[in-house]
């Protein structure tokens, strides 16, 4: 996906953080934080994206896609992209992490 800004995850960890979190050393502040995450929110795939993923569902390939972002953050790309009904599942590792 590509756009110029995301969101935490519930427990505060970043998005792409899974088990051990990652440390870039960064010194920023709660609102740089919050901005920077908040960022992701507003993420889209390139404009080819769409229709390339319309002829595979026209040849009746199946697609869904496994990811380490949040289900708030999926959504919210797939509504960007509008990328709805595309994929017959959007599975997010966020839902092992509620469970």
């Amino acid at each position: 996906m590509h756009g110029e800004s995301g969101n935490s995850s519930t427990n505060g960890s970043a998005p792409w953080q899974v088990g051990t979190p990652i440390s870039l050393s960064l010194d920023l502040t709660r609102e740089e934080r919050e901005h920077l995450m908040q960022a992701y929110l507003e993420l889209s795939a390139w404009p080819d994206v769409r229709p390339a993923l319309q002829s595979l569902r026209r040849a009746g390939i199946r697609l869904a896609f496994l990811s380490n972002a949040t289900t708030e953050i999926l959504e919210a790309g797939i509504r960007n992209s509008e990328l709805e009904g595309i994929f017959e599942q959007a599975l997010s590792v966020d839902r092992l992490r509620n469970v």
